[in-house]
Parts: structure tokens; C-alpha cells; sequence
């Protein structure tokens, strides 16, 4: 089925599967996104799931599948709204950015008259995003990097903080998010948004997906759109900030802490070496703190991300 706009009282109760028009291309044809949703019989909130706003992140759209196939229709109460690929044109081209270059995740809420870019997420936001009571904006790390599986919060909102805890996650970043992004923009119209950041790239990572469903279900319970009670398989560290250290110049580099590693302020991190093994640098950390990401790309320009240092201060 090929809509429009998305008008729930037009959806029967059930799944309904569907092609939402976003724009269209060279060819006069509509660029559509693929769009779920799951409509109980009794009424309640919005809830949405939303995955590869940056076309390579992958794990998002096995977790909304997941998630849907979890649901007991006659326990709903509401609507639950998955889109399993937000950025259509990357996805097909197997790549991070809109088809202009530019970050689609910095685009929002956009504008009805600027670039592809912006045209496009100013579609998304108001064809979408603004049918959302909670939205849960699905990531990974981006090509060269890997991720633990983190949680980025503005955890002055109470609720926000609540259903955080409730994510399994490893790490719990407070955070605004960056001027643009889809979550913030979210919290800007009164929506409540997080992004979960699962894992790697370009790969489905079986334990990182099951416990993001597992988490997503956490906050469907919370929120009283399902029956049932809430299983926490983490302890999440949580962060009141976090620093990305990058090199300095360029050579070959070797990243020493693994994922989640606790490193403490002094500790060596990185060392890189010119072609012919000689050390150049050494790279220590800042602060004492865990390692939420880090690169995994040895050939080093500088500029290039060493690790996502996460800072724990009570």
C-alpha cells in the first residue's frame, strides 16, 4: 500500500505494512520509506521506532523487526510505529549520507525549500516524527569505529531517565544531542526522544539486537502500552559527559583499550607509528572514564577519532 500521509484513524487494527512518499527523484519517481504500524484495539500513546537515518547502520532494522514480531496485539494499547529505514537513498547505496553528501542527521526538522537534504528531513519530520508521542532513534557507530551498545539521554526529563534505565544498555550518556539531530529536534516539539547507538556498522550483531528488543519492550511495559513486567539484564554505567580524542597528525594507529574499558586519567591509549614502525605519539586520556567508542582503522590522518571517552562524575 502506497499513502501519502500518515493518518492513524485511517489504519485498521492490526499490523499494517505501507510506502510513506517522502519526495521523488531524477526520474519523476517517489522516494517512499517503508513504514509498520501496529494499531491496538484500545487507545494510548504513539510510540515510535526509527532506523538508518544513516544508510550503513544496520542492527536498528533487525531490532524494529524484532520488536513488532514480540507484540501481543489484544495486550496493545495504542500504536506502535516502526520505520525500518529512514534514509532510503543511502541504504541503497550502501552508504552513511544523503545522495547530496551531507549528514541527514543534522538536517532536522529541515525545510520545505532547501537542499535534498533538507527537503527531505523536513518530509520526514512532519510526515512522520511529529505523529510521535516517544521516539526511539535507532544507530550505530560509523565506518572505521565500533560502539558499545550506549544510550544518548537529556536525563533532566524524568521519564527520559526512566525509560534509559530501562534499555539495556552498557553506557548512558547525558546528553542534549547535537543542533540538528532528529532526537533533539524531537525534544523541541515536546517529543520524547532517545537514540539507542547499537553497536557497529554494516553488520546485525545477534546479543546487541537482543538487547535492544529487549529493552525497547522494557519501556512499551513502562509506558503501559503492553502488559507485562520488565526484565534489566545490564547495570549501565551513566555519564554526564563524554570527549572524543583524536590524533594530532597522521601514521599508522593502534588503539589499546578495548570497548567499556575503564581507563584512568594518565593512561596511555593510542600510539601511532610512521610506515616504517617508528612510534611518532603516544595518546593518553584526559579523564578518568570508560571507553563508550573507539577506531578501528589504522591508517590515520590526522584529525582521525581515536577513542569516545565516557566522563563518570557523581
Amino acid at each position: 500500500m502506497e499513502i501519502k500521509e500518515l493518518d492513524f484513524n485511517n489504519f485498521p487494527v492490526g499490523l499494517t505494512s505501507c510506502w510513506l512518499k517522502i519526495v521523488s527523484n531524477s526520474l519523476g519517481h517517489d522516494i517512499s520509506v517503508p513504514v509498520m504500524v501496529l494499531k491496538g484495539k484500545e487507545k494510548g500513546p504513539t510510540f515510535g521506532l526509527t532506523a538508518l537515518v544513516h544508510g550503513d547502520e544496520l542492527n536498528g532494522l533487525l531490532v524494529i523487526h524484532k520488536v513488532f514480531n514480540e507484540i501481543d496485539l489484544n495486550k496493545l494499547k495504542g500504536i506502535i510505529v516502526g520505520v525500518p529505514v529512514i534514509n532510503v537513498p543511502g541504504f541503497l547505496r550502501k552508504e552513511r549520507n544523503f545522495i547530496d553528501g551531507r549528514d541527514l542527521n543534522y538536517k532536522f526538522p529541515g525545510k520545505e525549500n532547501g537542499t535534498e537534504s533538507s527537503i527531505y528531513a523536513f518530509n520526514i519530520f512532519n510526515k512522520v516524527i511529529k505523529n510521535f508521542d516517544y521516539i526511539l532513534d535507532l544507530h550505530t557507530a560509523r565506518i572505521g569505529n565500533v560502539n558499545s551498545f550506549y544510550v544518548r539521554a537529556n536525563l533532566k526529563n524524568k521519564v527520559i531517565y526512566d525509560l534509559s534505565l530501562l534499555l539495556n544498555s552498557d553506557i548512558i550518556l547525558n546528553s542534549i544531542g547535537g543542533k540538528g539531530t532528529l532526537r533533539r529536534q524531537a525534544n523541541e516539539n515536546g517529543i520524547i526522544a532517545i537514540t539507542l547507538e547499537l553497536g557497529d556498522p554494516n553488520k546485525f550483531q545477534n546479543e546487541v539486537i537482543s538487547n535492544a528488543v529487549k529493552g525497547i519492550v522494557n519501556c512499551l511495559i513502562y509506558l503501559n502500552i503492553i502488559d507485562g513486567k520488565t526484565s534489566i539484564n545490564t547495570n549501565p554505567t551513566i555519564c554526564t559527559s563524554s570527549q572524543r580524542i583524536n590524533t594530532k597528525g597522521g601514521g599508522i594507529l593502534n588503539v589499546l583499550p578495548g570497548l567499556r574499558s575503564n581507563v584512568k586519567k594518565g593512561e596511555k591509549i593510542a600510539i601511532v607509528s610512521d610506515i616504517f614502525g617508528k612510534v611518532i605519539k603516544e595518546y593518553h586520556s584526559p579523564e578518568n572514564g570508560i571507553i563508550i567508542g573507539k577506531n578501528t582503522n589504522p591508517v590515520n590522518y590526522a584529525g582521525s577519532r581515536i577513542i569516545h571517552l565516557g566522563i563518570v562524575k557523581n
